[in-house]
Formats: C-alpha cells, sequence, structure tokens
C-alpha cells in the first residue's frame, strides 16, 4: 500500500502544470458540457489557432478537447444513472449527446457496459 502511494505522489510530482490556456479550456467545458461545442469556439476563448490549441491540449492532459468533453458527458451520465429514475435518452439529452444511440455506443465503449447495465448493477 505504501508503494501504490509513493508511486502515485511521485506520478503527480512529474506532472507539468498545465498552461492558462488548456486551464480555461478545462473550465470552459466543464460550464459547457451540456452544449454543443466546436474546437474553433474553444480555440478562440482562449485565444489560440485550433491546430495550435489541439496540440498543447493534448500533449498537456493526454486527452483532445473531444475525448475530455465525452468524459465529462459520460461522468455526469453516470451520476444521473445513479441517482435518478430518468430514462436513458432523457439522460443522454442532458448530457449534451446529439441521440441516444451515439450516447449508449459512448458510454459502453468508456464504461465496459450500456447506461441501464450500469444503472442495474450498480443498484444490486
Amino acid at each position: 500500500e505504501l508503494l501504490v502511494t509513493l508511486a502515485e505522489e511521485g506520478y503527480r510530482i512529474q506532472e507539468r502544470p498545465l498552461s492558462a490556456a488548456v486551464s480555461e479550456a478545462k473550465r470552459l467545458l466543464q460550464d459547457h458540457f451540456q452544449e454543443p461545442v466546436r474546437l474553433d469556439w474553444l480555440a478562440a476563448q482562449v485565444h489560440q489557432s485550433p491546430c495550435y490549441f489541439l496540440r498543447s491540449f493534448k500533449e498537456q492532459t493526454g486527452q483532445t478537447p473531444h475525448q475530455y468533453l465525452l468524459q465529462l458527458r459520460v461522468n455526469y451520465a453516470q451520476r444521473q444513472l445513479l441517482t435518478t429514475e430518468e430514462l436513458v435518452g432523457q439522460i443522454a439529452q442532458q448530457a449534451g449527446f446529439a441521440d441516444t444511440t451515439g450516447f449508449i455506443r459512448c458510454f459502453r465503449k468508456m464504461v465496459g457496459m450500456t447506461p441501464l447495465d450500469y444503472r442495474r448493477r450498480r443498484v444490486l
């Protein structure tokens, strides 16, 4: 257990701090994850070209802005599935997905099971 803690602390120490632009972009994505978010809009908000912004975001976070956005949406959906009785389609819409099929596909890829299976397994 101590080795795991030390390894995690060592990993955190080696992490490079995020630039102001990437930090601001992450905050914007967190604030607007339920809305359609375009790369050109996000890059403009942090005063960078889309190409440069995409490259720097990926280098600093290990994810593209789109991957980060999808993770935020799936995290939100997971909370909703566990704390509400809302239908999967309603949760998909609230999370910012354009359609239920795309949401289910994305959720399965990221979580390893469908939203309904996730809800059922967590309730049991």
